[in-house]
Formats: C-alpha cells, structure tokens, sequence
C-alpha cells in the first residue's frame, strides 16, 4: 500500500517539537522514555513487514519543514501507517491530532498518543463533560483549536484527520 503525502501548508523550517504533555498535577506521562523508544521501534517494524507502507511524494520533498498533512480516517490502524511511512526525522516532529475525550480514557491510550505519538489533544466536548451541559449554566467554552496553534507554534508539523471520527454510519 502506498501512502500519498502531500504539503498543505508550509511555514519557516521546523525548530522541533516540546516535551510531551504532563498530566493533571504534574507528572510527566512519558516517565518511561526507552519504553516509548521500544513500542515506537515495535510498531514501526511491525507495520512496514505486515504493509510495506511508505510513501509517495507528490510535490514536495520529504522534509523537515512544518507542515499539515491531512487523511481520510477509517480506522486506528490510519494514523500508524502514515507515521510508519514517515521517515525518522519527521516522524519525530509530526503531532497527529487526537480526541481527548477519547485518548485521555485510559492510562495506556494517554501515554501511547503522548510518549510514543507525541499527539497533541482537542477537546470535542469543549471543557464541558457531556451531561453537563443539559444542567449547568452556560459558560464561556474553552477554544478548542488553541492547542493547534500551540503545536503550530512550535514548530512542529500536524497530521489531522479533517472529517472527524472513526466509525460513523453514513446515510
């Protein structure tokens, strides 16, 4: 399967990527750094001997410069073989963008999407929880696209599946 990437928007050349974000109270999720390296190096190799992904390039080199890349979303299994068809030095500034109310579930979710992914997270829900909103007032919701213009401000790339969510029915 080929993979086609293309640049959608480009910017100065990137300068890299922060730290992986800390959870509530401060800890750092990526506590374990050569278990992120291991799963990272497992599941590329996994994915390139069970697919072969890798890339085609379309009209723009394959450089490491901030960019969007942007894919259809059928499954979970998408955004791993686009970073496995990545090669290393974007693979290590590309932020795919991830549900928080989704990925932030779980304790291994959290920490693949933040120390092997390095995901940067958007809150659907708005800062609301869901049976929040039919009951409490309205109140100012946080904007749920700062946190991609802090991960564009950093220099790193994104990847962003622009329809939304896995699994819909469609009419």
């Amino acid at each position: 399967p080929w993979i086609w990437l293309c640049q959608a928007t480009g910017v100065a050349p990137c300068k890299g990527v922060g730290e992986s974000e800390a959870q509530p109270g401060g800890k750092q999720l990526s506590s374990l750094p050569m278990l992120a390296k291991l799963m990272s190096f497992l599941l590329l190799g996994f994915i390139r001997l069970l697919t072969g992904a890798q890339a085609r390039w379309y009209g723009c080199p394959p450089k490491a410069e901030q960019r969007i890349y942007f894919a259809n979303h059928q499954s979970h299994a998408d955004l791993v073989l686009i970073w496995a068809a990545l090669p290393h030095e974007l693979r290590s500034i590309t932020r795919p963008i991830a549900a928080k109310d989704y990925w932030n579930q779980r304790r291994f979710k959290r920490w693949i999407t933040t120390a092997v992914f390095n995901a940067v997270y958007v809150d659907r829900m708005g800062g609301k929880a869901p049976a929040d909103a039919a009951t409490a007032p309205l109140a100012p919701a946080a904007d749920p696209r700062a946190p991609l213009v802090a991960a564009r401000q950093s220099g790193g790339s994104t990847l962003i599946f622009p329809q939304g969510t896995i699994g819909q029915h469609r009419a």
